[in-house]
C-alpha cells in the first residue's frame, strides 16, 4: 500500500507560523531549517478536532489559549491534515486575516500518481479515518466521487 507523506513542503521568505503536531515539529526538516518559520506545537489538537467533527467551533477555546500572542503572523502553515478543517476557527482565534501556506495540491498530485491504471485499475479508493463518523465519511465519499 503506498503511503503519501503530507509534511508541509512550503517555501517561505517572510515570517510564518507553523501549527504542527508534536511529531511534525520534531521531524520536519523543511520547517526546522527555515529561520522565517516559528513552529508552534498543537498538542492534542487533531484528537480535539476528531472529537468535535459535528461542531468544530468547540476547538476555538483551545485555539485562543494556544495562539495567544501569535496574532501578528500573516502567514500560517498547517502542519497536519486535520487542521484544514478548522481554518475558520484558527482565523477567529488569531483575530486577524491570514494567508494559508499549504501543500495540499502537491499531496493531491502525488496521490493521483497512485490512482492510475497501473496501480488501481478498479478506481476503488478506501478511506481510513482516525475516528469513525458516518456523516463525515459520507461527506468525504461525496467529495471524492
Amino acid at each position: 500500500i503506498p503511503i503519501v507523506g503530507t509534511e508541509p513542503n512550503v517555501k517561505v521568505n517572510e515570517p510564518a507560523l507553523a501549527l504542527c503536531t508534536p511529531f511534525t515539529a520534531r521531524n520536519c526538516k523543511i520547517l526546522n531549517n527555515n529561520k522565517n518559520i516559528t513552529i508552534l506545537t498543537m498538542n492534542g489538537l487533531s484528537t480535539l478536532i476528531d472529537d468535535n467533527l459535528n461542531n468544530l467551533d468547540n476547538v476555538v477555546p483551545y485555539l485562543k489559549e494556544r495562539l495567544k500572542g501569535f496574532g501578528g503572523f500573516k502567514n500560517v502553515i498547517l502542519g497536519c491534515t486535520h487542521y484544514n478543517f478548522i481554518k475558520k476557527q484558527i482565523t477567529t482565534a488569531m483575530e486577524s486575516k491570514v494567508t494559508w501556506l499549504e501543500n495540499k495540491f502537491g499531496v493531491a498530485k502525488r496521490v493521483s500518481t497512485f490512482l492510475d491504471e497501473s496501480f488501481c485499475g478498479s478506481g476503488k479508493v478506501d478511506l481510513v479515518l482516525s475516528k469513525k463518523d458516518a456523516s463525515f465519511e459520507a461527506s468525504l465519499r461525496k467529495y471524492i466521487e
